[in-house]
């Protein structure tokens, strides 16, 4: 019996979305799924695939389309982050701009998790050490009664913290 991966079964499920959005004549779904596959692009490297699919999304989504937003900007900020297209001060921009949306669209576990890359990726490889503090700190409001998923945020608040304190100085390394 063969089962699916999760891996596998979401381009299934998008492009069952993205039939019925077609269907339908939803614009806002068709959005959506067009946001989650810039996102699964750019999770794989691909990009250069995702970031004209972002933008479109950004383009097109009116301002209630919340999550469809987010993805795009998160979409943009991964691949400013991971892959480095981007400036440091693009990737905040972004990373800040998808953590507010996401709020606002209710997913704050995400837009947590939007402000913990961005204290690591961007604030902490500058040496921003009290800005990392204060985007995690940020992050785990945002958590507030989630005690589950602060565990990570804290744990990673512990380097910044560290350095911030002067264990071992950025400046001292370059």
């Amino acid at each position: 019996i063969y089962t699916l991966s999760l891996h596998d079964a979401r381009p299934i499920s998008r492009a069952r979305s993205r039939q019925r959005a077609s269907d339908t004549g939803d614009l806002p779904l068709l959005r959506e799924v067009t946001a989650e596959l810039a996102l699964d692009l750019v999770r794989d490297g691909a990009v250069a695939d995702a970031v004209p699919l972002a933008q479109q999304v950004l383009q097109e989504a009116g301002p209630g389309e919340l999550s469809a937003r987010a993805r795009a900007l998160d979409c943009l900020a991964r691949g400013e982050s991971v892959w480095g297209t981007g400036s440091p001060a693009q990737t905040a921009d972004l990373l800040r701009e998808a953590a507010a949306v996401s709020a606002q669209a209710g997913h704050a576990a995400w837009a947590a998790g939007l402000l913990v890359r961005l204290a690591q990726d961007v604030l902490y490889a500058q040496c921003r050490h009290e800005e990392a503090v204060a985007a995690i700190d940020e992050a785990l409001e945002l958590l507030a009664g989630r005690p589950r998923l602060r565990l990570v945020p804290l744990i990673i608040r512990a380097e910044p913290l560290r350095e911030q304190i002067g264990r071992a100085s950025c400046r001292e390394r370059v």
